[in-house]
């Protein structure tokens, strides 16, 4: 792979010209880390206000695809004869013809940053759009920021945090179908060809704290799907959420102080439109494309159109499994590209122009294979041949709201029971499944029991909780094992370690342990108020069969002061504790919105 640079500034006299008008450009070809000018051109364009609603009505919107895509290819024509003269269309014939993969990097001066707004990736000579040519790859990167040459490989697997944002209040067509793109994200990462390569992390609500908390974690790529935004003030930015999970417009300045942490580990950024025709303005994410690079960021790609459902859908499933698989950066974009060029549909074909890269490094993904280590992801968690933590298949869908309220109160209200409850089949152990994926790394230890398996004893759940913690070296619990206490004494004796260890203890058909009070077997749970902590509630119809299981949990409940949380799922309503002691809520699981039922 050779890199050509294009060098474009404006017309002050250098390179021998003596042409100084303002709308006057030179580019200069050069070979990558070479002097020698190989070829050069002087041109004129007048980025006005008209050239501003031309390029603005290349976007998508309810103009119908065939006519958008002809009118890509003609403003890329005019593109292309504006920038190629004679002596570099010779120029860049030699090197196509010598070369199986050549990358033009067209890099503009500061001086000349107003024709940055232009969409140079739509460039068409007649046969090929230039960014999605048959054995050419396209990027950018401003004459003010050097390439980097040095880069270190990276140990095997690739990390990347995947930011989703889609605030709670959107509406409609507003919402975003993230789960879509962790579904994409997943068969990436699980493909057979790159298998190992690639690690992620979701982080589903994009909350400003907590995107800062998650990059304690260095991540070599960074993933961002969400909604662009502009401001009154016409700066460009992001739509994150605020403390209630709804909308908050979030400035490119404030996006860049949030991810300081990270910035210095990140070697690739991804700003997508995640599957939505929402539009992301070309000079917002430009400019934050070129400002993440200025940070250091080896590689961007951000968009400079909006681009569709389909679309996005087809980068993402492209793009990831490439780079699994060990492909440089810039070929895998450029393998995107042609695959949505080759579409049959003209939005995708538009789409495949809609990507703006921005690389200042060789082989920024480049990795090196290392001895693996021990990492707390990485242990197995034996649970018994019966007892086994719910996996999800590929992708957790909706309940993001359910989750939020999980997560806010293990995390910030120190709730120690969590009751998840609701009809069979609603999603309960999927909810409680993706809490332990999510929140795992919080604990030392994970003890899920699957009730549906016989009468849960206290002393099973003892020798559960003890065999998970002395898998990690805790073996507090080995002097309790074989004495003689009571169900009150057991539970308080494991409150008081749970207190110090911190342990997430799921018990999943809880209902399985629980006895009617009524004759109706069947006793609807509306007849308890559904609530939270401190709430007044009817008396339950429903309570655990087993007297000394109740004492014990009970008491384990009561004397378990913080760190640990149980979480509990169940079809019925069920009171751990009449006096209501410790945090305890009661999560009821509705249907799910419109949107995410049709989704669905």
């Amino acid at each position: 792979m050779i890199t050509i640079d294009f060098e474009v500034t404006q017309g002050d006299g250098s390179g021998g010209s003596n042409h100084n008008a303002r709308n006057t450009y030179i580019v200069q070809v050069k070979e990558r880390d070479k002097v020698e000018i190989l070829a050069e051109n002087i041109f004129s364009y007048d980025v006005s206000a008209l050239t501003q609603f031309e390029v603005s009505r290349l976007d998508s919107g309810n103009e119908k695809p065939e006519a958008r895509f002809g009118k890509l290819k003609e403003f890329g024509s005019r593109l292309y004869r504006t920038l190629f003269n004679e002596s570099i269309e010779s120029v860049w014939k030699v090197y196509k013809e010598q070369n199986d993969f050549v990358v033009m990097c067209l890099r503009i001066h500061p001086k000349a940053k107003q024709l940055e707004i232009l969409p140079w990736e739509t460039m068409y000579d007649g046969k090929e759009f230039i960014a999605a040519g048959s054995c050419i790859g396209f990027n950018r990167l401003p004459l003010d920021i050097a390439p980097i040459n040095d880069l270190a490989p990276l140990p095997k697997p690739l990390k990347m945090l995947a930011l989703l944002s889609s605030p709670l209040d959107l509406v409609g067509n507003e919402r975003l179908l993230i789960e879509n793109e962790h579904d994409i994200i997943l068969r990436a990462m699980n493909d057979p060809a790159g298998q190992g390569m690639l690690q992620v992390d979701f982080e589903d609500e994009a909350q400003l704290p907590i995107i800062e908390n998650s990059l304690e974690t260095p991540y070599s790529i960074f993933h961002y799907s969400g909604h662009g935004g502009i401001d009154s003030d016409k700066q460009g930015g992001l739509l994150l959420e605020d403390n209630d999970g709804n909308k908050r417009f979030t400035p490119v300045d404030e996006v860049i102080q949030t991810l300081h942490k990270g910035l210095r580990h990140f070697r690739l950024a991804v700003i997508a439109g995640c599957q939505t025709a929402k539009t992301l303005y070309a000079s917002q994410f430009s400019d934050f494309g070129r400002a993440l690079v200025r940070k250091g960021v080896p590689a961007v790609i951000a968009m400079q159109f909006s681009i569709t459902d389909e679309g996005g859908l087809m980068l993402a499933e492209t793009l990831y499994p490439k780079l699994a698989e060990g492909q440089s950066l810039e070929k895998a974009l450029h393998t995107t590209r042609r695959k949505m060029l080759q579409s049959e549909h003209p939005h995708i074909q538009a789409d495949a122009l809609a990507a703006v890269s921005f690389i200042a490094g060789q082989d920024v993904l480049k990795t090196i294979d290392t001895p693996k280590e021990s990492s707390y992801e990485d242990i197995h968690i034996d649970l018994g041949s019966t007892l086994t933590i719910p996996r999800l298949s590929f992708l957790f869908y909706g309940r993001r709201k359910e989750y939020r309220i999980i997560r806010d109160g293990i995390l910030k209200n120190n709730e120690r029971v969590i009751i998840v409850h609701g009809i069979g089949g609603i999603g309960k152990t999927s909810l409680v499944g993706h809490v332990i994926e999510q929140l795992g790394k919080n604990y030392k230890g994970l003890c899920f029991f699957d009730c549906r398996m016989g009468v849960l004893s206290p002393d099973m759940v003892l020798l559960q909780v003890h065999r998970e913690l002395e898998s990690k070296g805790i073996d507090v619990l080995k002097q309790v094992m074989n004495r003689c206490l009571s169900p009150e004494q057991l539970g308080g004796v494991m409150g008081q370690v749970l207190s110090q260890v911190p342990v997430l203890v799921v018990f999943d058909n809880f209902e399985t342990q629980l006895k009617s009070l009524e004759e109706d077997n069947e006793a609807p749970i509306t007849k308890v108020l559904p609530g939270s902590r401190g709430g007044f509630f009817k008396k339950s119809p429903w309570e655990i069969r087993d007297e000394n299981l109740k004492t014990f949990l009970e008491a384990l409940v009561k004397t378990t002061a913080k760190s640990s949380c149980y979480l509990f799922t169940t079809r019925y309503v069920f009171e751990i504790d009449e006096r209501r002691v410790g945090m305890v809520r009661l999560l009821p699981l509705h249907d799910l919105i419109q949107t995410e039922a049709l989704g669905l």
